[in-house]
């Protein structure tokens, strides 16, 4: 009889190590499968930050290490199906949290009645870079004037609000993942405002826009 209840001691414990070991098991799955879907989503949201960049890359100048010069070209804008045109740029650079006027560092032209060009003052036969650097640092900011009041929403102003709509819908697929109702209520809200304020924005008409550039030296 004894050989028999130890034979069923054995099985259970036996029986109770297997679920040990199946519970270990899973748990270490649910581990590691929570650190790829946050690694997944950290992947994400580098691609949409990349694929953001690759949208706007019209206000992203890429200066190359043997590049010779650089030039800022604004085109005409269409009211009406009618085209207006620029008039004047001036140029600035960001310094102790001022913009600085540094349009003379650069010549304006205009091509075909219908762009205004800013073209950076430099020897051609040097590479633009380091000075480049020196005089308008990692962002650029312009105005540019315009034959009469037109809208544009490829502003300072309405590329922010537009990188902000971006950002946004990104946190509401988040939110709706996690199931965090507060953040959700709180971002929908958020998202509504900014496309609102962009319709605004895309309305709103003025003689004189400001932009943004962001250059990035290779």
């Amino acid at each position: 009889m004894s050989k028999f209840l130890n034979r069923d001691n054995s099985i259970k414990a036996s029986t109770i190590v297997s679920f040990v070991l199946i519970f270990s098991m899973m748990f270490s799955l649910f581990i590691i499968k929570g650190s790829e879907t946050q690694a997944k989503s950290d992947e994400q949201k580098k691609l949409e930050k990349l694929s953001w960049e690759r949208k706007n890359e019209v206000n992203i100048d890429e200066i190359g290490k043997n590049q010779k010069g650089y030039t800022i070209t604004m085109r005409q804008l269409q009211k009406d199906n009618k085209l207006v045109k620029p008039t004047s740029i001036k140029i600035y650079k960001k310094e102790n949290d001022k913009l600085v006027d540094v349009t003379d560092k650069g010549k304006v032209s205009h091509y075909s009645d219908n762009y205004i060009l800013w073209s950076y003052k430099h020897n051609d036969d040097k590479n633009v870079k380091s000075d480049l650097k020196k005089d308008l640092g990692n962002q650029v900011f312009f105005d540019v004037k315009y034959e009469k009041p037109v809208a544009d929403n490829k502003t300072q102003e309405g590329q922010m609000v537009k990188k902000q709509i971006h950002e946004l819908k990104n946190d509401v697929i988040e939110d709706k993942s996690k199931k965090n109702n507060t953040n959700l209520k709180e971002h929908k809200s958020l998202l509504k405002d900014n496309k609102s304020l962009l319709k605004d924005i895309s309305k709103d008409e003025k003689k004189t826009h400001r932009y943004m550039h962001e250059i990035r030296y290779e």
